[in-house]
C-alpha cells in the first residue's frame, strides 16, 4: 500500500506561521502605511490603491477590521483601485479570513454573466475589464510573493511528528508521496526524521526562488457548470489564471498521476482545505479506483468543536455523483481520527 499526504495551509498555521491571505493582506496595509509616512506626500498611491489621510501619519493596524474602523472614524480616504482587490479586503474583514483565488473566479462568473446577458462575446469594455482583473491578480500574486519571503520557519511541531510516525510506522507502507500545496517548505522539517523506505516530494503549485518550479496561483475548478460556457467564449484572457494550463509549465501533474496510477494508496489531509479551487486534482485523487481510505487529521478549534464535519463536506464536492457512495465507505470515521496537532 502506498501513502499520500495531502500538506495545506493548516500545516502551516500548525507550525505558528502567519500563512492567511488575512494575514497577507493586512502585512500589505502596514507596508503601504510605512512607505506614506516616510515619503513627503499627502497621498500613498500604488499599483493597487490610493491611501490619503489629509497629511496625517498613520499607526501600523493588527487586524483588517482595526483598519477599517479607522477608515470609519478618521479623514482617512481608501480607494481600491480594482472592483477585485476591494471585494477581497471586504470579505477578509467580515470574515477574518478569504480564499483570493475563489473571490477572484468570482468576479470572472461576473463579468461572463454581463457578456451572457448581451448574449454577445464581448459587452462595451469588457476586455478591459478582464484585463484589469488580471493584471489585479498578478500584482496581488507578485505581493504575495513578497511577504511570504518575510516568513522565517523556526521549528517541526513535536505532535505533527508523533502523528506521521505512527502512521508510516504501524502500516505496511511501500512508497509515500508528499504533495504540498503550500509555496513554504515547512514539510522539509520532517523528512529527515521519518523512517520510509521511499519517499517522494512534490510542491504542486511552485516554491519560491525556484524557477523551475514557478508558483502557481489561481483556479482549478474545470467542474464548475461554468467553466464550459467561459472557456466557450473563446477569450482567453479568462483562462490566463486557471491553474490547468500553469500544471503543464513542470512535470508535477504528471508525476502525481504516475504516483496514483502505481497501485493502492491511502490519502491523509493535513492542513488542506480541500476548497474547490483545487476541485479537479482532487477529484482525480479522491475518486481513482486505487484510493483505499481517507484520513482526515482535522482542526481542534475548541475543547468541544472542530472542522472534522466542514471538511468532509468540503471533500464530498469533489465526488461525482456515482461516487458518493464510494466516499461515504472512503473517509475513516471521526472516532478513528485524530487532530493535526
Amino acid at each position: 500500500m502506498n501513502k499520500l499526504y495531502l500538506i495545506g495551509n493548516g500545516f502551516d498555521l500548525a507550525h505558528g506561521l502567519k500563512t492567511r491571505y488575512s494575514d497577507f493582506l493586512l502585512w500589505y496595509i502596514n507596508k503601504s502605511i510605512k512607505v506614506y509616512n516616510y515619503s513627503n506626500s499627502n497621498i500613498y498611491e500604488d499599483d493597487l490603491m490610493i491611501l490619503d489621510s489629509n497629511g496625517y501619519k498613520m499607526t501600523e493596524f493588527d487586524s483588517l477590521s482595526s483598519f477599517k474602523e479607522y477608515l470609519n472614524k478618521s479623514r482617512l480616504t481608501f480607494q481600491p483601485k480594482n472592483f477585485l482587490f476591494g471585494r477581497i479586503l471586504n470579505k477578509a474583514d467580515e470574515l477574518n479570513w478569504v480564499d483570493i483565488e475563489y473571490e477572484y473566479y468570482l468576479v470572472l462568473l461576473t463579468l461572463y454573466r454581463k457578456i451572457e446577458k448581451h448574449n454577445s462575446t464581448k459587452f462595451d469594455g469588457s476586455d478591459k475589464l478582464i484585463k484589469d482583473v488580471n493584471i489585479c491578480f498578478d500584482l496581488l500574486k507578485d505581493q504575495l510573493i513578497e511577504y511570504l519571503h518575510t516568513i522565517k520557519i523556526q521549528s517541526n511541531n513535536q505532535e505533527i511528528e508523533s502523528r506521521f510516525n505512527s502512521e508510516l510506522n504501524k502500516n505496511a507502507i511501500d512508497k509515500v508521496l508528499f504533495l504540498v500545496f503550500n509555496y513554504t517548505n515547512t514539510i522539509e522539517l520532517y523528512l529527515k526524521s521519518l523512517k520510509m523506505k521511499s519517499h517522494k516530494l512534490i510542491y504542486i503549485h511552485g516554491q519560491l526562488n525556484e524557477k523551475r518550479n514557478p508558483i502557481i496561483f489561481g483556479y482549478g475548478d474545470e467542474m464548475d457548470e461554468y467553466y464550459k460556457k467561459i472557456e466557450s467564449l473563446n477569450l482567453n484572457e479568462f483562462l490566463k489564471n486557471m491553474k490547468a494550463f500553469h500544471y503543464l509549465k513542470t512535470p508535477n501533474y504528471k508525476n502525481l498521476t504516475r504516483f496514483i496510477n502505481d497501485g493502492d494508496y491511502t490519502v491523509s489531509i493535513m492542513g488542506h482545505s480541500c476548497g474547490l479551487s483545487d476541485r479537479v486534482l482532487l477529484n482525480s485523487i479522491f475518486c481513482h479506483q486505487n484510493c483505499r481510505g481517507i484520513r482526515i487529521f482535522y482542526y481542534q478549534k475548541s475543547e468541544n468543536e472542530n472542522d472534522f464535519f466542514e471538511k468532509t463536506q468540503e471533500i464530498s464536492r469533489h465526488f461525482t455523483d456515482d461516487h458518493k457512495n464510494r466516499m461515504r465507505n472512503l473517509i475513516v470515521p471521526l472516532t478513528a481520527s485524530l487532530p493535526l496537532s
